[in-house]
Formats: C-alpha cells, sequence, structure tokens
C-alpha cells in the first residue's frame, strides 16, 4: 500500500522547487551553527542540524502549496493520496543532509467522522485500519472529533512512510549507503488512508466537528473511495473520473444526480484545502521525522499541526 505513486501516463504532477532555495536556506543554518572542524563531528552539533533542516522544509512546503498542491491529478489506480514534493542529499561542510518531504491529501482520504459502522466509506479502509479507529474510538476521554490527531493512534504506528526514491545530490559524491529516509511497507498505515482534518477547521467553523462530513477530491483519493463517495451524493460518472485521470486531466468535481443524497454524504471536489506532510531529516546517521497538516484558511495556508514521529 505504500508503494510509490509515480506520475505515469502523463498525471499532472508539477512539484519540483528550486535547489538553489533549498541550497542557500541549508548553507545559511550550517553557517550558524560551524564553529569549528571538530563540532561538525559531534552529536548535538548533527541534532541540531536536524532541527533547523525541520525549520527550513517550512518554505518548500508553503511554496509548494501555493503554487502546485491544486493542480495534482494522480493516476487512477493510486492507492494513497500521496505526492513527493522534495527529496535533497546535500553534501556541506563535511556533514551529509537529506531532505525528503512527501504530502498525503487530507481530501483522498475517509474521513474520520465517516469510518463509523454504517458508512459506505468504512467499507473501501482495511480491515486493521478499522479495528484502530474502532478502538480508539471507544476508548474513554471523549471522541475522537474534538481533537484529531495521529498521535492518538501511537501504539498503532499510525504514520505512512515516505516512499524510497533517489534524492537529487548536490555537493561532492560520496557513498550514501547509510542514508535514506523512508523504507515501503506492505502494510499501509493510517495516516495515509484516514483524514484527521477532513473537514477542514473552515468548514467545521462554530458547530460540532462532526456536523460536517467533508469533503473528497476526485483527482487523488483512490477510486473506491470515490465511488462510495459518489454513491453516497448520489451521484454517477465514475468513468469520466476514471478517464481523466488517466489522461493525467482535472476531472469534473460532480456527477450527475441519480439519487437524493445522503444526508452525511461528503462534498465532492477538484481541489484540497488540507493536506499532510511527513518530514524525514538527517545529518550523516542522526535522523529526525515530523508530521505536518496544513490548511487553507482565509485564502492563506496554515500549519494548524505539527508531531514528532518517534517510531
Amino acid at each position: 500500500m505504500t508503494q510509490m505513486i509515480t506520475n505515469r501516463r502523463g498525471a499532472a504532477l508539477l512539484f519540483t522547487l528550486a535547489a538553489v532555495t533549498i541550497i542557500v536556506t541549508a548553507c545559511a543554518a550550517l553557517a550558524r551553527l560551524s564553529v569549528a572542524s571538530s563540532l561538525n563531528k559531534s552529536l548535538s552539533y548533527k541534532q541540531s542540524i536536524c532541527r533547523d533542516l525541520l525549520t527550513v522544509a517550512d518554505a518548500p512546503i508553503e511554496a509548494w502549496l501555493e503554487r502546485d498542491s491544486h493542480a495534482v491529478v494522480l493516476a487512477p489506480d493510486a492507492t494513497e493520496p500521496r505526492v513527493e514534493v522534495l527529496h535533497d542529499l546535500i553534501h556541506l561542510d563535511g556533514v551529509t543532509l537529506e531532505l525528503h518531504i512527501t504530502a498525503w491529501d487530507q481530501f483522498g482520504m475517509a474521513p474520520l467522522s465517516l469510518t463509523k459502522r454504517g458508512s459506505l466509506l468504512r467499507g473501501t479502509l482495511p480491515e486493521q485500519i478499522i479495528r484502530s479507529v474502532d478502538s480508539r474510538r471507544s476508548t474513554p476521554g471523549g471522541p475522537l472529533g474534538l481533537s484529531p490527531g495521529l498521535d492518538l493512534f501511537d501504539r498503532s504506528n499510525p504514520y505512512p512512510q515516505s516512499p524510497t526514491t533517489e534524492p537529487r545530490v548536490f555537493g561532492p559524491t560520496r557513498d550514501r549507503a547509510s542514508y535514506g529516509s523512508g523504507k515501503d511497507r506492505s502494510a499501509p498505515a493510517l495516516g495515509a488512508l484516514v483524514a484527521t482534518h477532513n473537514p477542514s477547521p473552515l468548514e467545521r467553523g462554530s458547530r460540532t466537528r462532526t456536523s460536517t462530513p467533508g469533503a473528497i477530491n476526485v483527482n487523488t483519493a483512490p477510486m473506491p473511495l470515490i465511488e462510495a463517495a459518489m454513491r453516497m451524493a448520489g451521484r454517477r460518472g465514475i468513468e469520466l473520473i476514471r478517464d481523466a485521470r488517466e489522461r493525467g486531466e482535472p476531472a469534473p468535481a460532480l456527477g450527475e444526480p441519480v439519487a437524493e443524497p445522503l444526508p452525511n454524504a461528503p462534498r465532492l471536489v477538484a481541489a484540497s484545502e488540507a493536506w499532510s506532510f511527513r518530514i524525514d531529516v538527517a545529518a550523516d546517521t542522526v535522523k529526525r521525522s515530523w508530521w505536518a497538516v496544513y490548511t487553507r484558511e482565509q485564502g492563506g495556508w496554515r500549519c494548524v499541526q505539527r508531531l514528532t514521529i518517534t517510531q
């Protein structure tokens, strides 16, 4: 389930960032910390670099959200709404730096509120994911909808892995056998299939968090999820969506109405207002990872959650 989603058959994934921006920012972070060559080899120095790289990651994420997120179209056989944003390897000042950023579309997943029994979207999820959500939902201390986040599911290792890809390399060529931020796994992760921020905060407004059913992006969601959402919405036209995505073109968000929509039917949309990112950084063998969620609010993107990945 964590196989790399590629832009084959012309899928329009235009999200490569200018290398100069990353290198200049990384150099600035290193220059501030570089006191002596001996310090470069210390564990504390490399841990500091990793923290700085987290700050560096904000710039390419925000640029990608503004420039490319609205135009993402995944192939119809995509099993996760996943896009690789950036994967760079930089040899600088005696240290090998790695920055790997992968995005998951929150509107390309089943909203957490629609994973309950009786929902058609529930049937599109693997059994182990359903068991994990049901187990946490029944835990005393309040419903999941009050404060959603993958940290609520830490025991089930909910964070999806970044795909195993070759990075762009800057600086002198060196052996990178010990590097690599993500390894594909066969088992699906909850954070790749269940949305914690769909509906987005702006949609929820002052109402209860479970009163708005959320949305499904027809250009990024797995096809079984879209088909279930269209049935709930009383729409047809799944083949038009499949054909458009096969050509790498944006699909129409609304199909032809054929029945009354269910009261909890999600909206069908062509672009997302909430994206989550796995940020993997490394300074030589010191590695750190974070999970960040961004939502569009009043015309701009804002980071609404940032979690440390400890697994």
